[in-house]
C-alpha cells in the first residue's frame, strides 16, 4: 500500500514539476518560518543562560509623574536620588541592580590601529551579575567599592576579549581604550545571545563612569533619571509582597508631595 502511494505521489511530481516544486518550497519556508518564530520565542521567553531567573526577574522601567501646579504629566526612569531613597532600601527583594540608560555612544579604539568600533556596552552595578548568571571565563565582577569610586573598569565578553588581545586568557589586568579613556579589564564572561536583551552586552562598566548618572533628567521632578530596575525575587509570594511595598512606598511619596506632584507606577 505504501508503495502505491509513493508511486502515485512520484507520477504527480513528474507531471506538473513547476506547481510541485513551488508546493513543496511553500511548505518548507512555512515550516522554516514557523521553527525559527518558536526558537526566537523559545530564547526570549525561556530560563536560558544568562537570565536564567527570568521566573523570578521583574522590571521597573519607568514611573509617571504629574504635576498638580502645571498639568503635565512626565514619564521617565528613575533617578540616581530615586535608587537611593526609594529602591536600594526595598526589603522584599533577594537583589536589586540598577542600569543606567545614558545615551552616548561608546566607541573601543583597539591597539592595533584597526579602526575605533562601537560595542554593545550596559552600565550596571555589581548586583547586576548576582542576578545574570554570566560565566566568568576569567576574574570576577567589579565590587561595591570601584562603583563608589567611579573606577574605569570593565568586564567583557569573549569576542571583544579576542578582538582586543586575541586571546581570553591572561587578559585581566590589560587595559583597552573606549572613548580615549582606559579601562582595566578585572573579568571576561562567555557570551550570550543577542537575544537575550535585559542581560546581553560585549562590556559592562560600572554606572558610575556615566556622564552625570547623579543628575535628575529634569529639574521640574527631582526622581526622574535614566535608571532602569531590576528585581531578583524568591518566589511569587515575594514578588506580591515587593509589589505591596511598592505601592505603598507610592502612596507615602504622594503623601509627602501633595500639592506639588504625584506618581504612579
Amino acid at each position: 500500500m505504501r508503495r502505491t502511494y509513493l508511486t502515485q505521489a512520484f507520477t504527480l511530481l513528474k507531471q506538473n514539476r513547476l506547481f510541485s516544486m513551488l508546493y513543496i518550497a511553500g511548505t518548507g519556508l512555512a515550516i522554516a518560518m514557523t521553527v525559527v518564530v518558536a526558537v526566537v520565542y523559545y530564547v526570549k521567553l525561556a530560563p536560558i543562560y544568562p537570565e536564567r531567573n527570568r521566573d523570578n526577574t521583574l522590571y521597573l522601567t519607568y514611573v509617571s509623574f504629574k504635576s498638580e501646579q502645571e498639568a503635565m504629566t512626565y514619564q521617565s526612569a528613575l533617578s540616581y536620588r530615586a535608587l537611593q531613597e526609594w529602591i536600594y532600601p526595598l526589603k522584599n527583594v533577594v537583589e536589586v541592580s540598577a542600569r543606567f540608560g545614558n545615551a552616548t555612544d561608546y566607541y573601543v579604539q583597539p591597539a592595533d590601529r584597526s579602526g575605533d568600533f562601537r560595542p554593545v556596552q550596559k552600565l550596571v552595578d555589581p548586583a547586576f551579575f548576582r542576578i545574570y548568571e554570566l560565566q566568568f571565563l576569567e576574574g570576577h565582577p567589579f565590587t561595591e567599592a570601584d562603583l563608589a569610586s567611579g573606577i574605569h573598569t570593565a568586564v567583557i565578553s569573549d569576542d571583544i576579549a579576542r578582538r582586543l588581545f586575541g586571546t581570553t586568557e591572561g587578559v585581566v589586568g590589560r587595559s583597552f581604550s573606549m572613548d580615549y579613556v582606559n579601562y582595566r579589564v578585572c573579568g571576561v564572561v562567555r557570551g550570550a545571545s543577542f537575544l537575550t536583551g535585559q542581560s546581553y552586552a560585549q562590556i559592562y562598566v560600572p554606572y558610575s563612569v556615566g556622564l552625570n548618572y547623579k543628575e535628575p533628567s529634569t529639574s521640574s521632578f527631582p526622581y526622574c533619571g535614566r535608571f532602569n530596575v531590576t528585581f531578583l525575587v524568591k518566589d511569587n509570594a515575594q514578588a506580591e509582597a515587593l509589589r505591596t511595598e511598592i505601592r505603598d512606598l507610592v502612596r507615602r511619596v504622594n503623601a509627602q508631595y501633595k500639592g506639588q506632584w504625584q506618581c504612579t507606577v
